[in-house]
């Protein structure tokens, strides 16, 4: 359970907040995904990632979505600290249940497995009801062509 969560949730058990009020969560979903767009080494990849505001209120703000590419050990800790290989910018508002999908191509990967790690709000600047959601994940792979 992330550190804003909690403390939101004591208080409102403590009756120091409005029950009504709510925040905005950004997330990546788990359909998001990468595709290979072509069948031999070098390889370019198409990735594809929503980014969400599945919590009940509105974000009106900066949105970044971090992206590492064969990262290795990348921290993916609030905030990072890990340089990202690129940024790219969002929409400014992010109403409840609104989705924006972002969508590049790798150019150029060698044969083998690899892997594309997203990240929104890296810098931490959004206070959302779930910070453990912001991360996603997608390997990739590669393969020689089919010589058939």
């Amino acid at each position: 359970m992330n550190r804003h969560f909690r403390v939101v949730t004591a208080l409102m058990l403590l009756g120091w907040l409005n029950t009504a009020w709510a925040l905005s969560d950004l997330t990546i979903p788990a359909d998001s995904l990468a595709t290979s767009i072509t069948a031999t080494a070098p390889c370019d990849f198409t990735y594809s990632f929503n980014v969400c505001n599945e919590g009940v209120d509105s974000y009106n703000g900066a949105v970044e979505l971090y992206l590492w590419f064969d990262p290795g050990m990348v921290s993916l800790a609030c905030p990072n600290v890990d340089p990202p290989d690129t940024i790219l910018g969002l929409s400014n508002t992010f109403p409840p249940g609104y989705c924006e999908v972002i969508s590049d191509t790798w150019l150029g990967l060698a044969q083998g497995d690899h892997s594309i790690v997203a990240m929104v709000d890296g810098s931490c600047a959004v206070l959302e009801v779930n910070e453990d959601n912001n991360t996603r994940n997608i390997p990739t792979a590669c393969q020689p062509a089919d010589l058939y």
